[in-house]
């Protein structure tokens, strides 16, 4: 579960100052000249460099900023956080499972129902010092 910080250090602020004037800078950048929107770069520009000096300058006046940006991208996270989970999951181990299903391996051993006991007996007992030689 993602906890956010609701009462920041100095330092985090600090930083996040620091990162908003970066990727405010670039989102004006590409509203400017990949959307063609110049007033609204102009406002995220605007946001950027005020994040920045602030940052720089009281990080503790960042705190509201702070508070929207994470109010905004703590859902963001968690629904995309799930739906790659999902994906991994239903795309790559489910088939997976198939195949081998279909193959006929069964790692665990369990396709046996009238086997009393699951237990693998191992008769070769091995060294301790051997413990020591993984590679």
């Amino acid at each position: 579960m993602i906890t956010p910080s609701w009462h920041p250090p100095r330092h985090e602020l600090r930083t996040f100052g620091i990162v908003a004037f970066f990727v405010f800078g670039v989102l004006g950048l590409a509203l400017r000249f990949h959307f063609g929107h110049p007033v609204a770069a102009w406002v995220v520009w605007g946001i950027g460099t005020f994040a920045g000096v602030m940052g720089l300058a009281a990080p503790f006046q960042l705190y509201l900023l702070y508070l929207v940006v994470t109010v905004v991208a703590l859902p963001i996270g968690l629904v995309v956080s799930n739906v790659v989970l999902g994906v991994i999951y239903f795309g790559i181990m489910t088939p997976l499972g198939w195949v081998m299903r279909l193959s006929g391996r069964d790692p665990l051993r369990l396709r046996k129902p009238a086997v009393e006991s699951f237990w693998i007996p191992r008769t070769h007992k091995r060294d301790p010092a051997s413990y020591y030689r993984q590679s």
